[in-house]
């Protein structure tokens, strides 16, 4: 089947949320729209997705899949790609797609670029799912449910931190920013 079976409401809601309409956007739409189909909306945690981009099509991802960073099952493994995983939990169903190389028509017969980019737009909302997406083995492993951690008071700085985020310097479980500034913080303390 050819073209985009998400409603008008859906794609207004992920337009909302990402503040505009875009290609990057539309493929994120394309990229849940896949997700949807086979592993359905999270709840809560049930659906997990990890994602190897942080462009436009997360924010799609997000708001038509449920999966958030909020609630710990959107993970972002940064490898420049776009590439998104999902996994059910319900019965280990698993699947990985990534975007395949687009052909680019240069020839824009003098269209605006705001033209050209709703252009786009329509070609990936067209476009069959199979020709815009590869599936591949997934290369990951399901993460365990979002652990919930211990809050923690930096010694140096006052302010919060997960317990789990902590580093020790000088004996001291102090938060990330001042481990990085180094012994020179203790030091005026």
């Amino acid at each position: 089947m050819t073209g985009c079976r998400l409603s008008e409401d859906q794609i207004r809601a992920a337009v909302a949320f990402h503040g505009h309409w875009c290609p990057g956007l539309a493929l994120g739409v394309r990229a849940g729209e896949l997700a949807l189909e086979e592993v359905g909306r999270s709840g809560d945690e049930d659906v997990v997705a990890v994602t190897e981009t942080d462009m436009c099509a997360v924010d799609a991802v997000q708001v038509l899949t449920g999966c958030t960073f909020g609630k710990g099952n959107l993970i972002f493994v940064d490898h420049g790609k776009v590439a998104f995983s999902f996994f059910r939990r319900e019965d280990g169903k698993a699947l990985r797609f990534f975007l395949r190389p687009q052909r680019r028509d240069l020839s824009d017969g003098g269209a605006s670029p705001e033209a050209r980019r709703l252009r786009r737009c329509n070609e990936i909302l067209g476009a069959r799912l199979d020709d815009l997406f590869q599936r591949t083995e997934v290369p990951f492993i399901l993460p365990p449910e979002a652990p919930i951690r211990e809050t923690l008071s930096c010694p140096l700085c006052g302010e919060p931190f997960m317990e789990s985020r902590g580093r020790l310097l000088g004996g001291r479980s102090v938060c990330i920013p001042c481990f990085e500034a180094g012994d020179s913080r203790l030091l005026r303390r």
